[in-house]
């Protein structure tokens, strides 16, 4: 659980800052330790996340998504990734939706 005086916007621009200082000087060696350094620096199992200029994770935390919608979100935004996993990911992201859908008793409205 983060601080409740945690700013997530905050320390994204402190962190691009200093990524953005150090690729204009050309310090690659620190750059690469930089980009390590954390959990959103690295990714296992794949790129398919790091491409984007705001991560899924960032989002769904910044914005409290709740679980299945944070899935949905995932998986909407690495089909079509190298490395995503095609209608594989879009037909689950559809049974979140779905699950959403009735959990949430919205297919009684």
């Amino acid at each position: 659980m983060l601080p409740a005086d945690f700013n997530l916007l905050e320390w994204a621009q402190k962190r691009q800052k200093m990524i953005d200082d150090l690729a204009q000087k050309n310090d690659w060696m620190s750059l690469g330790d930089v980009m390590q350094e954390n959990a959103l620096g690295r990714q296992e199992g794949g790129n398919h996340y790091k491409n984007f200029a705001i991560q899924p994770v960032e989002f769904i935390a910044k914005n409290d998504l709740p679980f299945l919608s944070g899935c949905v979100l995932k998986r909407l935004c690495r089909f079509d990734q190298p490395g995503g996993k095609g209608l594989q990911d879009l037909l689950k992201a559809k049974h979140e939706i779905d699950l959403i859908i009735e959990l949430g008793g919205w297919d009684s409205i």
